[in-house]
């Protein structure tokens, strides 16, 4: 049987597939709408260098400035357009995400428990699996007038305001263009991207509690496990491992990819057996033994050189991260700024 390790980096793994996946559709979906104008962009930022090298005054109200506001419009037109493709390929990574988690519950719970492979959880232990109808509420949140989908229409009116500010900064056109290059080419798709990964990982979560909740008998709470490298911020590693009450919704933040595993008893408690009669299960690393596992160098990349200075000195690494409440989207992980440690 494999241990709590393999079982969570596999399912860690399969729900990358799954977002890489959602997010390979929505950035083909976004460069088919936006290809005809980020080509003229293109000419039009060509035209305006070659004017330059011509040694033509290109600055003030001119016929490339005139061009490039008739195109930011358009483009941002298209931005919006893309808000309602985008809300539905999210929503649809989030049943994908959702059907992984009731998919690898089961195995999760084995791992952690020590059921042995010739015990049917559904039979011996009562397993109860849901069903991915029964967690329409977590989906909800990508329908028509959803959160969700207000976070991508907001994309739209992002990218016309962001050129439009920049014009009225007397940004001359070059500098326009590239501005709006930076806005269509990279942040408006980026955005979309971080709000489809954020959904997808944060449905999956809400999946996992909601099977927890209907397996109390077993699940008696849950604990976040981040992916322990260099790229998990502070306040995944403040809450990395910590345990939690199975009604507790997990906190998140944009582009987490913590994973949630369950807290049980050991299947000899489960089955009411001699508890020497079955071997311990392997247990993750803790927080600090993980962090540990990483060299100097990147410790410090992860904390930045003040908090990593307070770390050596004896500060926690459970201090530098904190949940607040979101009436919108539940509890937030957030890190808390060197002014409050």
């Amino acid at each position: 049987m494999p241990d709590i390790y393999q079982v969570n980096e596999a399912y860690r793994n399969k729900l990358r597939a799954r977002e890489d996946s959602a997010l390979a559709e929505m950035r083909r979906t976004y460069t088919v709408l936006q290809a005809d104008n980020l080509q003229r962009l293109e000419e039009i930022t060509q035209a305006i260098e070659e004017a330059q090298a011509a040694g033509e005054d290109v600055t003030g109200l001119n016929d490339f400035q005139v061009r490039l506001a008739a195109l930011n419009e358009q483009m941002a037109r298209q931005v919006t357009e893309f808000a309602p493709r985008a809300t539905d390929i999210a929503s649809n990574g989030q049943r994908s995400a959702i059907q992984l988690s009731l998919d690898m519950q089961e195995s999760l719970v084995r791992a952690v428990a020590g059921v042995p492979d010739s015990v049917s959880m559904a039979i011996d232990l009562n397993w109860n699996r849901l069903p991915v109808e029964a967690i329409t509420n977590v989906v909800g949140f990508a329908a028509d007038g959803s959160p969700l989908a207000a976070l991508y229409e907001a994309i739209g009116p992002f990218a016309r305001d962001h050129v439009t500010i920049g014009v009225a900064q007397g940004l001359n056109p070059l500098q326009v263009a590239r501005r709006m290059s930076k806005t269509y080419e990279t942040l408006a798709p980026s955005r979309a991207a971080t709000i489809a990964r954020t959904e997808m990982i944060r449905a999956n979560r809400e999946a996992q509690r909601q099977t927890f909740e209907s397996n109390l008998s077993i699940v008696k709470g849950w604990s976040r496990v981040s992916a322990g490298d260099v790229n998990v911020c502070p306040v995944c590693w403040a809450l990395h491992g910590e345990p939690n009450a199975v009604a507790n919704v997990v906190p998140s933040h944009p582009n987490c990819r913590c994973t949630v595993i369950p807290l049980t008893p050991t299947y000899a408690e489960l089955a009411g057996l001699d508890p020497d009669a079955f071997d311990e299960t392997p247990e993750l690393p803790t927080r600090d033994e993980q962090f540990a596992m990483l060299t100097e160098a990147q410790r410090r990349q992860v904390l930045g050189p003040s908090r990593y200075r307070m770390w050596e000195t004896g500060t926690s690494l459970s201090d530098f991260g904190r949940v607040v409440p979101n009436d919108l989207w539940g509890p937030q992980a957030v890190v808390v700024p060197l002014r409050d440690l």
